[in-house]
């Protein structure tokens, strides 16, 4: 029995489904929005200020919302589709399940590091590429569980090679 819950298959499952859990559960608790609202305000506090004939108020950014939603309503012009909670929620947990395989089959963390910077682009590349199509799909949480389940298996890994060096001395 220790064998079979010490296979990688069933290591990478546990973390996988351990850090979907934790993150669904900090985002749902609101763990992650003093984070984005501070990332958020600190982006603004970046950009350059506008020129005044650039600048918009906001009942005309109002205006053109409900201009656009009467066009599509109106027109049939298709309006960006979203996925349902239960397929959102799916997504990082494919995020985390392919982040802890990553984890489990590289062991040079030099390696690790450039496959979770290459997955990180790929998902970043498939939420631009969905959107073109009309599509839109959360790209931070998968990243969050690509990065985190991939770190966690990598550190796993890490501590059973010095405990088997400390053994062989």
């Amino acid at each position: 029995m220790r064998a079979f819950v010490r296979s990688p298959f069933v290591v990478s499952l546990l973390v996988s489904l351990l850090v979907c859990l934790g993150l669904l559960g900090l985002r749902q608790a609101g763990g992650f929005e003093p984070l984005e609202l501070a990332a958020y305000d600190w982006l603004l506090r970046l950009r350059p200020e506008a020129p005044e004939e650039q600048q918009i108020s906001g009942i005309a950014l109002h205006a053109h919302i409900v201009s656009q939603l009467l066009r599509s309503a109106l027109g049939g012009h298709a309006t960006i589709t979203a996925a349902s909670d239960s397929e959102e929620a799916l997504w990082p947990l494919l995020g985390s399940v392919l982040g802890a395989m990553l984890g489990v089959w590289v062991r040079s963390p030099w390696r690790l590091a450039a496959c979770v910077v290459g997955g990180v682009l790929l998902l970043g590349c498939a939420g631009f590429s969905v959107l073109a199509y009309g599509w839109w799909i959360p790209v931070v949480p998968p990243v969050h569980a690509w990065m985190l389940s991939a770190a966690l298996l990598e550190q796993e890994g890490l501590s059973e090679a010095a405990a088997y060096d400390r053994q062989r001395k």
